[in-house]
């Protein structure tokens, strides 16, 4: 049988070894299959040639499947190549069928961590550390475990141990010092809210991230519940939006339409709404009945504003809804019926101006200096439809 052979470590975070191979062979005993395979995967590692060894580990393990080692370098094969999750697995039973295995440990501690399983990645870096007590690369993962699941001051210990086991490794001591600094700076923002840590990652493009701010967000306890339910729609406006950038267009939509049932006008919501219904080329008369007209006359959907405010009316007859159904007839153009909307809200002031308006697109301007007199601090009729020309007969 050969020596023992020396395993391949992804080296957790800093990714500086290179595959390290067998040693010398005895002449007496001939290798197994699955040994010879083992050496060429490895062989196949050293020349960047990830793919051909990681067909060379898969023979090993048919060959000899109770063979950890065999399993531990698959989980390398496929992390140089970029599959993390997928090398989790493997390396995971590397460690079932050899717990004495010390760097299958490391290895599936740094897939974890980078497949942010940060809790597991921890636990799997403790076993490491049972085996080789000390190791500063081991500890300094460990810190990063523990920023990863925002316990930052136990991060900051970890790294101060990592650092004083560190020696005389200067690459390693620059790594924990911009550590250091980036969890003291990531426990300051700790005491900003969720939607504006999970803004400050949106508009850094880190979405996952992001969206699970965001969620983490609506799982807070809050007492009031009408504070509750804005700061939820408020959330879910940026759940919605973030999954139309996925491309999850279904679950945006559902996201989003939530969102302005609770807070009908949020700018973020209405804006990705209308974005959305665009991209998905849905007709204003096919609008989700739950998003209310105000909310539409916001993203200027004027048609399904109208029609969703008619629907108000029916149960809630409101000067509000008329208001705003008469402004969609008016942004439609339908002047008739935004006159009649507008002429119901009587002693209004927003009717009256509603009304001149109208007038004023009919070019009767001394009847829309009539009615502007009930308007308090109201505008000169030159001055009220300067985005609404194009109506003018």
């Amino acid at each position: 049988m050969p020596a023992m052979l020396r395993f391949v470590a992804i080296t957790s975070i800093l990714l500086l070894c290179s595959p390290v191979f067998a040693q010398e062979q005895t002449e007496t005993a001939p290798e197994s299959p699955a040994d010879t395979l083992i050496g060429e995967g490895r062989l196949h590692l050293a020349t960047g040639a990830a793919g051909l060894a990681e067909q060379a580990f898969r023979q090993a393990i048919a060959a000899d499947p109770q063979s950890a080692v065999a399993h531990n370098e698959l989980g390398v094969a496929l992390f140089h190549q970029g599959a993390t999750e997928a090398a989790i697995d493997p390396l995971k039973r590397a460690v079932e069928l050899d717990p004495s295995l010390a760097h299958a440990w490391a290895n599936l501690a740094e897939a974890q961590r980078l497949g942010k399983q940060f809790r597991w990645a921890a636990v799997s870096y403790h076993k490491f550390l049972q085996l080789k007590a000390r190791d500063p690369y081991a500890i300094y993962g460990l810190a990063l475990c523990f920023e990863g699941y925002e316990d930052f001051d136990k991060a900051l210990r970890t790294l101060t141990v990592a650092e004083r086991h560190a020696d005389a490794d200067d690459q390693l001591m620059a790594r924990i010092n911009t550590a250091k600094r980036r969890v003291q700076r990531r426990k300051a923002e700790a005491t900003d809210s969720f939607l504006v840590r999970g803004d400050r990652h949106f508009i850094a493009r880190h979405w996952d991230i992001a969206l699970q701010l965001y969620q983490r967000g609506q799982a807070a306890e809050l007492a009031d519940e009408a504070q509750k339910t804005q700061r939820d729609g408020i959330l879910e406006g940026r759940i919605g939006l973030i999954r139309a950038i996925q491309g999850e267009l279904a679950a945006a939509q559902t996201s989003l339409e939530k969102a302005l049932q609770a807070v009908p006008t949020d700018p973020v919501a209405l804006a990705a709404y209308k974005l959305l219904l665009d991209a998905l080329e849905i007709p204003p008369e096919s609008p989700a009945d739950n998003v209310t007209g105000d909310g539409m006359l916001q993203v200027d959907r004027a048609a399904l504003a109208h029609r969703l405010l008619s629907q108000a009316l029916v149960s809630a007859p409101t000067k509000d809804h008329l208001i705003a159904r008469g402004e969609a007839a008016l942004r439609m153009g339908q002047l008739d019926s935004a006159m009649d909307d507008f002429t119901q809200a009587t002693d209004d002031p927003r009717g009256a101006a509603g009304r001149a308006e109208v007038l004023l697109i009919r070019e009767q301007p001394e009847d829309a200096a009539a009615e502007l007199q009930q308007v308090p601090n109201a505008p000169a009729p030159a001055h009220l439809s300067v985005w609404r020309r194009s109506l003018m007969r």
